[in-house]
């Protein structure tokens, strides 16, 4: 006696079949490694520029803390290099976090005799080795900047 209905479907995967799986497989998991690495360079990227902000803050404060005379004779604002060396006594300690790191400093009398402004840039080479830069500016006087 025969079945009616035919010849049962026993076969499982063909090997295309278990070719296109895989291939689906490896695509979608490359692309999920992809997306995993362009988080990881955003997240460090961003580490970066949080430590360079942090340096440029700190060498401001330092900055703050110095005269406000022009006097040539001392070491004040006025009077300050245009690029700071670091040795191991003045080197702002969030920037032993930073590849490459150097530090420029402008002050400017631009906006009067008794207001300058005190530009601070930070530049490293970040892992992927690109030049990068953060740049922070602040306005100082004798008495404050709100008092006349």
């Amino acid at each position: 006696m025969s079945k009616s209905g035919g010849i049962r479907n026993n076969r499982g995967f063909t090997l295309i079949e278990a070719l296109l799986a895989s291939v689906v497989l490896a695509t979608g998991l490359f692309v999920v490694g992809l997306a995993l690495y362009a988080e990881f360079t955003f997240v460090y990227q961003n580490r970066e520029k949080a430590i360079a902000t942090l340096v440029a803050q700190e060498y401001i404060e330092k900055l703050r803390g110095l005269p406000y005379q022009d006097d040539p004779d001392n070491n004040d604002i006025a009077h300050i290099n245009s690029s700071w060396a670091m040795d191991a006594k003045n080197k702002p300690v969030a920037s032993a976090y930073l590849n490459s790191f150097l530090g420029a400093v402008v002050v400017e009398n631009s906006y009067g005799s008794d207001i300058k402004k005190i530009s601070v840039a930070v530049n490293w080479t970040s892992l992927s080795g690109r030049q990068l830069q953060v740049q922070l500016a602040t306005l100082l006087t004798h008495n404050g900047i709100d008092k006349k």
